[in-house]
């Protein structure tokens, strides 16, 4: 069984932009993005994760990362998780919410969205396995 991913990399101004949840007991921090559902494209579960949970509209870019090493799900050990992170910018004129926003299992679980200087973050900022991969990555291509 796969779990298949999207994930938008936004930067601006050497900051990037991440989302701090509370999901499964666990605090943590990641790409924002999400799982794809069945019948939908990878630009297009980007564009209604983003919608869903934050009510930001955006264009998705080019393919940044895809995953190339095993992971097995943290929550569900009988499934692999693949996930394809984007360049992603936000459409004009919104504004990025800070509040912490409840998600559909109501006040237990939450996320909200932080712009972090891209030079301060490292490995363990991250808990998940690829994103800590991926964070290399933006750095030697934001920062070099």
């Amino acid at each position: 069984m796969f779990n298949i991913r999207a994930y938008g990399i936004i930067v601006h101004d050497s900051q990037i932009l991440l989302s701090h949840e509370f999901i499964h007991q666990k605090e943590l921090t990641k790409f924002p993005g999400g799982g794809l559902q069945f019948g939908e494209g990878l630009a297009d579960c980007l564009k209604r994760e983003f919608m869903e949970e934050y009510g930001l509209r955006v264009n998705v870019g080019k393919c940044v990362y895809v995953t190339d090493f095993f992971v097995a799900s943290l929550f569900n050990s009988s499934q692999q998780v693949i996930s394809i992170y984007f360049e992603t910018i936000i459409e004009t004129g919104q504004a990025i919410p800070h509040e912490k926003i409840e998600n559909d299992n109501g006040p237990a679980e939450w996320h909200r969205l932080e712009w972090h200087a891209l030079k301060e973050l490292n490995e363990p900022d991250f808990y998940f396995p690829i994103d800590k991969k991926v964070l290399a990555i933006i750095k030697e291509k934001y920062l070099s």
